[in-house]
């Protein structure tokens, strides 16, 4: 009896689940996508653009000094990155559904 009862639970969880699930069309997904991947993209690439201008032309930073700031910054740009990817990804299916 135990088990049919958790064959029982277990199929109204599925029926649950099945009822909660969102259709989005194929267009609209990939919009989604597009458009969440890109704009943090170039947000960061624009950063980095910026910082390389800055620090090589204007300061004239010597190449060994450069090469030991340049990783940590690139990571603090893909940590920016990533955190922009999921904002305006959950800000986009916020407006949709």
């Amino acid at each position: 009896m135990p088990k049919e009862k958790e064959k029982r639970d277990i199929r109204s969880e599925v029926e649950e689940k099945k009822e909660q699930i969102v259709e989005l069309p194929a267009l609209d997904f990939f919009k989604i996508n597009f458009i969440s991947f890109l704009v943090p993209l170039y947000v960061c690439l624009g950063l980095f653009l910026l910082f390389e201008y800055y620090f090589i032309n204007l300061f004239s930073i010597p190449p060994e000094i450069h090469v030991f700031i340049l990783p940590p910054f690139m990571l603090l740009l893909y940590y920016l990155y990533l955190n922009l990817l999921i904002l305006i990804q959950s800000t986009l299916l916020e407006k949709i559904s």
